[in-house]
């Protein structure tokens, strides 16, 4: 996994073990089936943010991402975190699912 970092006024890509040893921090990382679009799950969106908000992580994966008809849960997530999100479709039986990874932007101080 690379990081785009901010500083001096410059941009770079650092490794994950860079990051963790030049900024000597913890890293926050959470991983979370979202369990597709089963059940209530409008209602469980906004808890998902909700708790995202609180643990405010670094970096999240999550799996059983949904996308439909040009909307996507893991970048309605990232931009409601102010997080950078990649998203990756699951095979074509999957119905729509698949996996991300959002991270935090790493300029500024720690989370």
């Amino acid at each position: 996994m690379l990081f785009n970092v901010s500083h001096g006024g410059s941009n770079e890509w650092w490794s994950l073990e860079r990051f963790v040893y030049e900024r000597r921090w913890p890293m926050r990382v959470v991983t979370w089936n979202l369990w597709w679009r089963f059940g209530p799950w409008e209602a469980r969106q906004k808890a998902i943010l909700a708790e995202l908000r609180d643990l405010r992580p670094d970096v999240v994966g999550l799996q059983e991402v949904w996308a439909d008809g040009g909307e996507n849960q893991a970048e309605w997530l990232a931009a409601e975190l102010g997080m950078h999100w990649a998203w990756a479709p699951s095979p074509p039986r999957s119905a729509g699912a698949g996996g991300s990874a959002t991270t935090r932007s790493t300029s500024g101080t720690p989370c």
